[in-house]
């Protein structure tokens, strides 16, 4: 992937989230289908963190925390990963409640889960990672053949 294709499918993640954010601030217009469109801007938000986090921006993001972390020991130390691990664990259990039941109230959670979830090492949660990135995935890789990276 090019680097012109790579930002422009980080410009389509971060319109997503834009998106999901606008629809967000706007619910109390519809007070009857309010509950359904929170959750529909949860799963805006996390699908546009999952664009971000495979595009050459979530790239950039892991780079940034992978060299802050090895000044302290690395990702993949002790403590590094269990505090991802356990971190990763919490962000993932505040998006599935937040759609099942407090809709609307974890929304920045559900962006920045992606993010996360990449830097995790292995087991479940990186598992989970990889099967939601896939569409994320072929979406940029849709965007650059689209403009011919």
């Amino acid at each position: 992937m090019t680097v012109l294709s790579g930002l422009v499918g980080s410009g389509a993640g971060i319109v997503t989230l834009a998106a999901a954010w606008l629809l967000s601030r706007h619910l109390h217009h519809v007070p009857a289908a309010s509950p359904w469109l929170a959750r529909i801007a949860t799963v805006l938000m996390f699908a546009g963190g999952s664009a971000v986090a495979v595009t050459s921006l979530g790239g950039w993001i892991v780079t940034a925390v992978a060299t802050i972390a090895g000044f302290l020991g690395g990702l993949h130390s002790g403590v590094a990963f269990a505090v991802l691990t356990v971190t990763a664990l919490c962000l993932l259990t505040g998006v599935v409640t937040d759609l099942i039941w407090s809709p609307g109230s974890g929304m920045i959670t559900a962006a920045v889960l992606p993010l996360v979830l990449g830097l995790t090492a292995g087991g479940v949660l990186h598992q989970i990672y990889a099967y939601v990135a896939v569409p994320a995935g072929q979406y940029a890789a849709a965007i650059a053949s689209w403009i011919g990276g």
